[in-house]
């Protein structure tokens, strides 16, 4: 398609031409990737974040597992 947009050039205007779309095509791919990298980042803390929390309820599950079983082998030796 480019080289059918572009064949009514003179070929030092075309080349230019072309570095430049290049150019711009390159710098456009630059930002593309660093924001995938910015959201990858992003992604990677909410994931963490959320492994954090889901960690600390397991603790504290398990703290109120042995305070209820606690309980009732007290209840069931003193009861």
């Amino acid at each position: 398609m480019i080289e059918e947009l572009t064949a009514e050039i003179p070929a030092e205007q075309r080349k230019a031409i072309l570095k430049l779309i290049d150019l711009k095509t390159n710098e456009d791919m630059k930002e593309v990737i660093n924001s995938i990298n910015m959201l990858k980042k992003t992604v990677s803390k909410d994931i963490k974040h959320l492994e954090d929390k889901n960690a600390e309820r397991s603790k504290t599950l398990y703290w109120i597992l042995g305070v209820i079983v606690a309980i009732m082998v007290t209840l069931k030796l003193f009861g």
